[in-house]
């Protein structure tokens, strides 16, 4: 995924959410162009890992912003058919979990023929708020493929993380995608897997590496 994508991504949608979109984009951006000047470390971490045998395709790491994408081994990186995305974005203050969540779908629905969306799951995981939901596109403008995607939103005490799994699909039409619920489950319980957590708050504890997704295969 190119800067520009990550920009373009952020910044379109509809009004309800564009100015929580401006605002990522905004953070992204300033993080690019930032110095190289020392940062506190933060001890907050988002308890998460790829699944078994994905590869990195994409990453940018500095102390404001953290992208890293993925995708199975055994596909291409510009032609993907399943990718997991780990995001991170400092300074965003009470931003509604759910709010971010459905900003997606707003901008899902400018280049998607349709969109189903469904709340999974919102509330509270370790102390901190979160968002969890599927969204169905069948079929989108640029992939001109179906899609079918989970997000997870979660505000921590220092950053904003979205987590988000996507799969292309044969276009589909309403209620039909071509996967299992069983698979669909596969992924609820990998996303229900990661956490935030913080080393120095016991309000927010760190469990063991048994307790992320480091070993669960979807």
């Amino acid at each position: 995924m190119t800067i520009l994508n990550v920009l373009k991504r952020l910044l379109t949608g509809n009004t309800a959410n564009k100015k929580l979109n401006f605002k990522f984009a905004l953070v992204f951006f300033l993080s690019l162009t930032s110095g190289c000047e020392q940062t506190p470390e933060t001890t907050e971490k988002l308890m998460a890992a790829p699944p078994p045998n994905w590869n990195l395709i994409y990453q940018i790491n500095s102390f404001e912003s953290r992208i890293s994408d993925y995708v199975p081994s055994n596909e291409e990186n510009d032609n993907w058919v399943s990718r997991i995305s780990f995001e991170s974005f400092r300074n965003f203050g009470e931003a509604d979990p759910i709010d971010v969540t459905l900003g997606e779908i707003e901008i899902d629905n400018g280049s998607c023929n349709f969109v189903q969306h469904f709340n999974l799951y919102s509330g509270f995981e370790n102390n901190y708020p979160v968002s969890l939901r599927l969204s169905m596109c069948g079929r989108h403008s640029i992939s001109d493929r179906g899609e079918v995607k989970m997000i997870k939103a979660i505000r921590g005490d220092d950053y904003f993380y979205v987590i988000r799994l996507v799969k292309r699909l044969d276009p589909f039409e309403v209620n039909e995608p071509e996967m299992s619920k069983s698979e669909i489950a596969a992924w609820s319980s990998y996303m229900k897997k990661i956490i935030v957590c913080n080393t120095a708050k016991s309000r927010h504890p760190c469990p063991g590496t048994e307790a992320t997704g480091e070993s669960d295969d979807i």
